[in-house]
């Protein structure tokens, strides 16, 4: 790649993970901030602690930024903390979203890591829909054998069309 090429190439943000309608189980307004997410859902969704996440909050229209902490393994926690709070009542319905940046070529080629509880799995999320799109075999590898650890209903692409 030439210089010029490298200068001129263009980074966009696209979808990197998503969780898509996930019942809140908790507001705490007096925790220092954040969002705390069930382990399971972490990993099934491949956000990691500390990572910035979107929230959008089905019931009253909110958005707004955080960052996800780690919680209990199949617990079904899905509580934002500090002033996050005020956004969010117990029950409401969220999104969760995380973003990569990328070069505009690899970009046209990435695929998600889209997750969807189900109303039954709710609040223990155990086992939930993972919609899957990966292009590295290692990863995808990996991914696989953690959801299969934690009985997590896998479909491809091919099977949620």
């Amino acid at each position: 790649i030439t210089l010029i090429n490298y200068l001129c190439q263009t980074q966009i943000q696209v979808v990197k993970s998503k969780i898509h309608r996930v019942k809140v189980t908790g507001a705490d307004l007096n925790y220092i901030g954040s969002i705390t997410i069930d382990e399971a859902l972490l990993d099934a969704s491949n956000i990691i602690e500390g990572e910035k996440v979107s929230i959008v909050n089905i019931n009253n229209g909110e958005r707004f930024e955080t960052y996800a902490i780690k919680g209990e393994r199949n617990s079904g926690t899905i509580t934002l903390n500090g002033p996050a709070a005020r956004k969010v009542q117990k029950d409401d319905i969220i999104i969760i979203i995380s973003y990569a940046t990328l070069e505009f070529e690899e970009a046209k080629t990435f695929k998600p890591w889209i997750v969807f509880p189900t109303k039954t799995t709710i609040p223990h999320l155990n086992p939930f829909l993972v919609y899957y799109r990966l292009h590295y075999k290692k990863t995808q590898d990996l991914l696989l054998s953690i959801l299969k650890a934690t009985n997590i209903a896998i479909y491809s692409s091919n099977e949620l069309k």
